[in-house]
């Protein structure tokens, strides 16, 4: 078949595939966007990926355009999103760019169009998240009232918008792992070469980003015990230091999986389990371990003495 036919020919099939959702999901009143929204990408990663980013900025306009003609407006909002989403991924994959760099640049526009989508669209349309900030908060004050727990040293409803605000970018991040999860998957069934994934476990991040997120960690107690009088700045500090603790917490967790891999490798499953276990439970003390493991020795120590990359 002609090159040119067969692009025309996918292009017309992805796009006549995500009319087909928009239907189906037209007569379930929504329910597929909402339970499946993490699958909308996949076409437009399939098209990018084999055709390039410069072919396929036709077929996702033809996307956008028929979800306006079909959809409501959060929902043209939501395909618009997904198809970047898909267009960057497929790109990236189509360039061969690393697969590190591909997850986070993808983690990096799901968590844009989570945050878009949350506090500036929803906004538009009529939805009011401080409303679910103060029905967190009243759900927190009774809990306390009733358990006779210790009020929090800042002001309540700070704290709750803050999480509100870092659970926002979490879901963004979950999010764009499960595209690229979800993706990889499609494009190896597809005989489509995607770049190997190596351990994370022999990479070891630049030493500059261990002492910004220690940084962030002192921040985020200090501005824990010293709440700001500006409710917009306390926001903005509470979420970038707990942002750098998530951060070091990551390679914490890196860390002790090494290390409990190295101690006992016939269990992975359940050293996950202890580790995550860990990670709720110890918060700082995983954070404390993650800058240590970025910023000294103990990354080479832990490898040479669980060879973990081998195994891996």
């Amino acid at each position: 078949m002609n090159k040119n036919v067969r692009k025309l020919t996918d292009g017309a099939m992805v796009v006549a595939i995500v009319g087909v959702c928009l239907l189906i999901d037209r007569q379930l009143a929504g329910v597929l966007s909402s339970l499946f929204s993490f699958l909308m990408p996949l076409p437009m990663v399939f098209y990018a990926t084999k055709y390039g980013m410069k072919d396929s900025v036709v077929v996702l306009v033809a996307m956008v355009l028929l979800a306006v003609v079909l959809g409501t407006p959060m929902l043209i909002f939501l395909v618009a999103s997904a198809s970047i989403t898909g267009f960057i991924y497929g790109g990236c994959v189509k360039k061969r760019l690393e697969t590190r760099k591909t997850i986070l640049i993808t983690m990096a526009v799901s968590i844009v169009s989570m945050l878009l989508s949350t506090f500036v669209l929803a906004s538009i349309l009529g939805y009011n998240f401080m409303e679910e900030v103060n029905m967190m908060e009243e759900t927190m004050t009774m809990v306390m009232e009733q358990t006779n727990m210790v009020a929090p040293m800042m002001d309540l409803h700070q704290m709750m918008l803050s999480v509100f605000f870092v659970s926002t970018i979490l879901i963004g991040v979950l999010e764009g792992y499960i595209v690229h999860i979800i993706s990889r998957l499609m494009l190896k069934r597809l005989r489509i070469y995607v770049e190997p994934i190596e351990p994370i476990g022999t990479y070891l991040p630049p030493k500059w980003s261990g002492y910004v997120g220690i940084a962030g960690f002192f921040l985020y107690m200090y501005v824990i015990r010293y709440p700001q009088e500006v409710a917009s700045v306390q926001i903005a500090l509470q979420a970038i230091s707990f942002a750098c603790m998530l951060y070091l917490a990551m390679y914490g967790m890196v860390a002790l999986l090494i290390f409990l891999t190295s101690r006992n490798p016939k269990h992975r499953g359940l050293n996950t389990i202890l580790a995550i276990f860990m990670l709720f439970t110890l918060l700082p003390f995983i954070s404390i371990l993650g800058y240590l493991y970025i910023t000294t020795d103990v990354h080479r120590q832990l490898l040479e003495r669980g060879n973990y990359a081998k195994r891996d």
